[in-house]
């Protein structure tokens, strides 16, 4: 989506309007609408930069090398932006979308106010399945859960204890080429995509995804 300047405004919508009986002979709506709240945000930016003196930029065009480290160093220093840009979408310090207090993002961790734990010894496949569940159980939203994103070192631990109870995770294909682990969910059956054709998971699934920079998400 494209920023509609700055701030950068939306809306949110919080309710939809709800059905009611009534006499078939005699029908009599209540006249309701969606609820709709304008929100806004505001834009954030992320720099990087590198130098190089005369005197590294004359030995390295004696060398034949300038036109390599110069492209090393904006490969750098784009790779630089993405990696900071990914952890402050999960771990962003800031504390409000509308009322920034730093320049940060507000973190996806400090947004998302639903939350699951997971006791020290219980499962955590089954804690996942709980979890999706109980989204599930909720009748005001339509709830699709497609993915659990997770750090290598929680996907360590379910990997492990699968291993200890021999429990076989499904693989499904999320993209032409990359393929990753699934869990069972009440989740309701979706499609994905294989190299040769357009397949439907058998079971409900919910795959296991690592994310692009460490993070810690909890459960």
């Amino acid at each position: 989506m494209l920023t509609t300047g700055h701030p950068h405004r939306y809306f949110e919508q919080s309710a939809v309007a709800a059905g009611s009986f009534t006499d078939p002979r005699s029908i009599t709506p209540t006249p309701s609408g969606p609820t709709r709240v304008e929100r806004a945000l505001f834009i954030k930016a992320i720099v990087a930069q590198t130098n190089i003196g005369l005197f590294d930029k004359e030995v390295t065009q004696q060398q034949g090398q300038f036109a390599s480290v110069v492209a090393k160093d904006i490969e750098d220093v784009a790779s630089g932006i993405i990696r900071t840009s990914a952890a402050a979408l999960w771990n962003g310090n800031d504390t409000s979308l509308t009322a920034p207090t730093t320049t940060q993002y507000m973190g996806l961790l400090a947004q998302i106010t639903q939350q699951f734990s997971v006791a020290s010894g219980a499962s955590i496949v089954d804690g996942i399945k709980t979890a999706v569940a109980t989204m599930l159980a909720d009748t005001t939203h339509n709830v699709r859960p497609s993915a659990i994103y997770l750090n290598p070192l929680l996907i360590d631990l379910i990997e492990k204890e699968a291993k200890s109870v021999k429990l076989e995770f499904n693989t499904i294909e999320v993209t032409p080429g990359v393929t990753v682990k699934a869990i069972a969910t009440q989740a309701p059956c979706r499609s994905f995509r294989t190299r040769s054709s357009r397949l439907t998971a058998p079971p409900p699934m919910a795959s296991l995804r690592r994310p692009v920079a460490p993070r810690t998400t909890t459960l």
